[in-house]
């Protein structure tokens, strides 16, 4: 008899190997075998206002989600989950169980994820993620997490804290090194 081969390369599955929904918070394992790779492994959750990290929403405006890295590491899949609001599915990824999960549609190397993202009227909102570096090398079980909250309430500390993260990484990405070649 042949084993049995799960293969994600159009996103994750609806259960992981412990019949544990994938939509859930946090996402649970991403289908893989093994258990969480300790930490965030560098990941992140970014509410972004054009290109500024936020940490509160005005339910009148849209938004951007991004999963990024502050170590500059990549991954090829990811399962992003929120409890308000509403996203819109972008290119290279696919909607999952329920309205309120998005996964990747292919298993190509990313640098960050984009999901455009619509807030609730009002209240506080917890974005949770897993991302797969490669198939043994994942993370998440509640380590990548941002909580966003409506104008004029009190802002989240780990929210300010990917913000500096964010900034930061987008300082060091935009940082070019010019070299002058002199001939005589």
């Amino acid at each position: 008899a042949l084993p049995t081969v799960y293969a994600h390369r159009s996103g994750a599955p609806p259960v992981d190997f412990d019949n544990n929904a994938i939509c859930s918070s946090p996402p649970g394992k991403p289908g893989h075998d093994g258990d969480f790779s300790s930490g965030d492994g560098s990941y992140h959750i970014a509410l972004l206002d054009g290109d500024q990290p936020v940490c509160e929403y005005d339910a009148t405006k849209t938004y951007t989600v991004a999963i990024f890295s502050s170590g500059g590491n990549v991954f090829k899949g990811f399962v992003l989950h929120h409890n308000a609001g509403s996203h819109t599915v972008p290119e290279g990824a696919q909607q999952h169980d329920g309205a309120d999960c998005v996964t990747h549609s292919s298993r190509a190397e990313k640098a960050a994820i984009s999901i455009p993202w619509t807030p609730p009227a009002s209240g506080e909102v917890v974005f949770t993620a897993s991302v797969v570096r490669e198939f043994s090398t994942y993370f998440g079980g509640g380590s990548i997490a941002t909580t966003v909250v409506e104008a004029g309430s009190a802002v989240k500390s780990e929210c300010q804290q990917v913000a500096t993260a964010y900034t930061s990484m987008l300082a060091t990405s935009s940082t070019t090194t010019t070299t002058t070649t002199t001939t005589t």
